[in-house]
């Protein structure tokens, strides 16, 4: 589906009428739906979402936002949308219920909704149309069957807005089967169930699965319970086979309970001694502890008399801290007081013209003359310091003037040759885009070739087994025959010598059953060698298990054979080497198709370089001339304006100096001395005025702190090493007997005496010794219990069997059996999905991988999507197959959908729409979709993510397709030219602008 052109009015926050022609628009393959927040992005989705459907894109959104607020109550409010499928172009028009006022007399009155559907001839006559429908019902369901969607799966594979792209990712594997139902048009198959018909090879096959599967179900359980089942243990035997391996199952289960009970009193007995063994531990651990502390408590008690005349010493110190620093700012003030003095002298020195002599008022009237006199130069500093500039500027603007004429010259001769440039690149063109055209046929030959060549691949592996299987039935019709003929041997000799079974059953005295008399004078005699009962039914049970193995057989023959006609009718009569033959032929074929595409993108690409070229060449050549026109009159100007100010510089310096510059120079000197002096006699007063202030401030420190002198203070200080030496000392000491104290206080030592006595020793052998045993009964119990699981398990497993053999041979209703396997209802279709479902799994893997394509180098390789059987998230349901997960490479584990970051999941989202887009338009006869929107999202992904998004997104629009992206972050804009900007206006609601990059033809 293409979007051509869409008109909206009054609708949403658009007041008045706007047009976008996404045909124009959309030629670069890839738009920009771009405004503030609210503005109104997307209400444009809206729109055409509710022009095809008659709703909304948003699931919770009111078709009471459709119409403008900010509209006259007379402007009708409508969308008009064409757009283009397979079944040809149309257009629909919809107007949403709104207020209108009433055509006579005042109020309003409500307006139902209205809609047209047609169906246009070309796209350049919108109004010469075939009307197809004014009913919204019939429209509805007309626009579902043009496009193949209906508004959900619109929402899930061409428009995605906001809230809603992500929930194809995280829906449940039945709403997936829904859409992917209608997407892929697997309806046949359900037909296809109904029609199915009795496959009696198929049964055999599983009955001879089922038999296997009891064997391996039993040599599991063997292996697992470690036990002999027996002398004379018959396999073919199931009901003794379920009984012998209960029993056993039993004795394991039973031994397991006995060594399981063993290894309880075991750890019991180990608690106990570990338990011992810690208090043990903990009692000697104590008095090592209590020990240690009485030996720190001693040596703290040795120093108290050394602390207390530390603490003296540091008192005074602290005392004489505050006199030492009035003292120490006391020699600061003398010092500098004398240097005050010092740079008076040298600046009265420096100034010379005997300064020294000068008041202070003479100093400041010379000072405001050199002032006065450096202002009158400052202006003309200026001119002076420009002249080299502008000396260069004009030799730079005359040698710019001959490298633009012979720039000019160079373009002149490009521009002439490009078009013979252009004429051939264009014919290449042309040439390719003939062979291009032959792609779709070469594609649908590999395909078939393909498929011939399995079927001739199968129809030779068939061939083979048939030989084999024709050999086995008639092995096994020989074998019936002689059953048969056994068992008629038999039963004649039986007849034959039945007279001396009559005589075996004769008592003396009573008459005979054949002739009646009671004498017996001579009966016949029963032969050796004569058939019993047992053995006639022997062997005619022998012969009956003979003639069903024949017989099946046959059926296998049969069933062979018709797999083999089957595939030899697909294989069209080739042979495996023919088949080959085609398909590498096709192959060729398809392969050169491809490579003019290749071909065909890189001289467009030239072609329109050259194009682009031309045309800036043409510009470049047109700016270069009037550049260069400019130019000229400029160097002139400045040549007149140079010569004017050098005469007017020279005038002034009238040769007082070289320059203006150095003049000022020596200006600004005597100005810095004068400066200088004015500085050192404002210093120098002020060193006085702190010297005096410095002297009360020592007496005041010494009375505060109780020193009669200077002397005094200053013995008392200490340095500041001494000081932390000093305080370290008291801290380390107060820190330990603090320590010593509370460790001795605490009452797990303080109870302690000191004389007690422990024997770790012998805690430790008695609990090694423990130890060893409980290992060995742990061991011996967790072999015995997971043989008993495992067994358990085995034997479950095995009860699985025998009941899936007992289903196998009650195949008297072979066709419902076929239908309910087709259907995902039987116990044979291990994955419980219908034939519908289990195609829409292999397009869904299609679907997956080509979302996968995308994917990867969107998330720099870390996830790939993956399909997985089991039922999705929680609360069960029917398996579908259509469930998914994340496979994250990092941590080499699977993820639910719903654990994905924000970014992660809009990443997700859009390979696995883009990916279910590619997969509907690869299919023959599918739904096309060349369009597609995508609603925010963007803002989610940092630099790095959004640009291999913006990679993939190129992708598309190169392979022709169309992909508009809505979103407000501000680096799509440098990254997209196309663009639709949505802005607010001053009086309310929004306007759209609509911007296409310039594109050379």
């Amino acid at each position: 589906m293409h979007l051509h052109t869409l008109t909206l009015q009054a609708m949403g926050p658009f007041p008045r009428m706007h047009t976008i022609d996404f045909g124009a628009l959309g030629r670069s393959g890839l738009f920009l739906l771009e405004g503030p927040t609210g503005a109104g992005k997307s209400s444009i989705i809206d729109a055409i979402v509710f022009a095809l459907y008659g709703d909304l894109a948003g699931a919770e959104a009111s078709k009471q936002r459709l119409h403008s607020h900010h509209a006259k109550a007379d402007v009708e409010p409508f969308v008009d949308l064409t757009f283009e499928t397979q079944a040809g172009i149309f257009r629909v028009r919809r107007s949403p219920a709104h207020e209108r006022p009433k055509r006579s007399g005042n109020g309003t009155t409500t307006q139902n909704e209205k809609a047209t559907l047609s169906k246009l001839a070309s796209i350049d006559a919108p109004d010469a149309a075939e009307p197809l429908s004014n009913r919204n019902a019939e429209i509805g369901a007309e626009i579902k069957r043009i496009i193949g969607l209906d508004r959900k799966q619109f929402l899930q594979t061409v428009v995605l807005p906001q809230g809603e792209f992500a929930r194809f990712l995280r829906s449940t594997g039945e709403d997936r089967k829904d859409l992917l139902r209608t997407i892929f048009r697997t309806d046949i198959y359900e037909d296809m169930i109904g029609e199915l018909k009795t496959l009696r090879a198929a049964a055999l096959q599983t009955i001879a699965k089922s038999k296997t599967a009891v064997g391996r179900t039993l040599a599991s359980f063997t292996t697992a319970c470690g036990h002999n089942l027996g002398e004379g243990f018959d396999e073919d035997d199931f009901d003794a086979m379920q009984v012998v391996c209960t029993k056993v199952a039993a004795q394991v289960d039973a031994e397991a309970t006995a060594a399981a009970d063993e290894d309880i009193t075991a750890q019991s007995a180990l608690k106990d001694a570990v338990e011992r063994r810690v208090e043990e531990q903990r009692v000697a651990g104590l008095l090592r502890t209590r020990t240690a502390l009485c030996a720190r408590k001693k040596q703290v008690d040795n120093q108290s008399t050394e602390i207390t005349g530390l603490r003296r010493q540091i008192d005074s110190a602290r005392r004489a801290h505050g006199v030492a620093l009035a003292i120490e700012g006391l020699h600061k003030a003398r010092t500098a007081a004398a240097h005050a003095q010092v740079g008076l002298e040298t600046a009265h020195h420096h100034f010379g013209d005997d300064c020294a002599m000068l008041s202070s008022d003479d100093l400041a009237k010379l000072r405001d003359s050199i002032v006065a006199e450096c202002n009158t130069l400052k202006s003309l500093l200026d001119i002076e310091s420009g002249l080299t500039t502008r000396r260069a500027a004009l030799q730079h603007a005359s040698t710019r003037v001959t490298t633009l004429h012979q720039h000019i010259e160079a373009l002149e001769t490009e521009v002439a040759v490009a078009p013979k440039t252009i004429d051939a690149i264009e014919c290449q063109r042309e040439k390719l885009l003939g062979a291009i055209q032959h792609t779709e046929e070469a594609q649908r030959a590999v395909e078939s070739a393909h498929k011939v060549l399995a079927a001739a691949t199968e129809a030779l592996a068939l061939e083979q087994q048939l030989v084999d299987l024709c050999s086995q039935r008639d092995r096994r019709i020989s074998s019936a025959r002689t059953a048969t003929e056994e068992v008629a041997l038999l039963r004649q000799r039986r007849l034959d010598q039945y007279a001396g079974v009559l005589s075996s059953k004769l008592i003396a005295g009573q008459p005979c059953a054949v002739c009646g008399s009671e004498a017996h004078p001579a009966p016949a005699t029963l032969e050796h060698d004569h058939p019993s009962d047992s053995d006639i039914e022997a062997a005619d049970q022998s012969c009956k298990h003979a003639e069903t193995a024949a017989q099946n057989a046959a059926e296998v023959v049969q069933a062979h054979e018709s797999r083999l006609a089957l595939q030899r009718e697909r294989a069209d009569g080739h042979d495996l080497l023919a088949a080959n033959d085609v398909l590498k032929a096709a192959e060729g074929s398809l392969t050169e198709a491809k490579s003019a595409t290749q071909q065909l993108q890189t001289v467009t690409t030239e072609l329109q370089a050259a194009k682009n070229r031309l045309a800036t060449d043409h510009r470049n050549l047109q700016k270069s001339t009037i550049e260069l026109t400019t130019l000229r009159v400029d160097v002139d100007t400045q040549t007149a304006d140079l010569k004017a100010d050098d005469e007017h510089i020279a005038a002034l310096l009238a040769g007082r100096a070289d320059s203006l510059a150095a003049l000022s120079d020596d200006l600004t000197d005597r100005l810095a001395r004068a400066d200088k002096v004015i500085g050192a006699r404002s210093e120098l007063a002020a060193a006085q005025d702190a010297l005096a202030s410095r002297h009360g401030d020592v007496d005041q420190a010494l009375h505060d702190n109780n020193f009669e002198s200077i002397q005094g203070a200053t013995d008392a200080v200490l340095s500041a090493a001494q000081i932390e030496s000093i305080t370290q000392s008291l801290t380390a000491y107060d820190a330990e007997s603090s320590i010593v104290n509370d460790a001795l206080a605490k009452p797990e030592i303080a109870v302690l005496t000191g004389a007690e006595s422990t024997d770790v020793e012998a805690a430790l052998v008695a609990e090694a010794d423990l130890t060893q045993r409980a290992r060995q009964t742990g061991r011996q119990a967790s072999v015995l219990g997971a043989r008993s699981a495992s067994t358990q398990e085995c034997l479950k497993g095995l009860d699985r069997a025998l009941t899936a053999l007992g289903e196998a041979h009650t195949g008297s209703a072979t066709a419902i059996k076929l239908a309910g396997i087709a259907e995902g209802t039987h116990a044979a279709n291990l994955k419980k999905v219908s034939l519908g479902t289990y195609v829409l799994m292999r397009r869904f893997d299609d679907v997956v991988a080509a979302a996968n394509v995308r994917y990867g180098p969107m998330s720099a390789g870390r996830y790939q999507l993956t399909r997985i059987d089991e039922k999705e998230g929680k609360g069960g349901g029917h398996r579908t197959g259509l469930a998914l997960a994340v496979r994250d490479s990092e941590t080499g584990k699977q993820r639910e959908p719903r654990t994905l970051s924000g970014g992660e999941t809009f990443n997700a989202s859009l390979c696995l729409a883009l990916g279910l887009a590619d997969v509907v338009t690869g299919e023959a006869g599918g739904i096309e979709l060349g369009t597609l929107f995508v609603d925010e999202g963007f803002g989610t992904l940092d630099t790095d993510a959004l640009d291999r998004v913006m990679v993939e997104l190129g992708k598309l629009a190169k392979n022709g397709r169309e992909v508009g992206i809505v979103s407000h972050v501000e680096d799509l804009k440098q990254r997209v030219a196309d663009r639709i900007e949505v802005r607010p206006i001053t009086e309310g609601g929004s306007t759209l602008i609509v911007k296409c990059a310039e594109v050379v033809s």
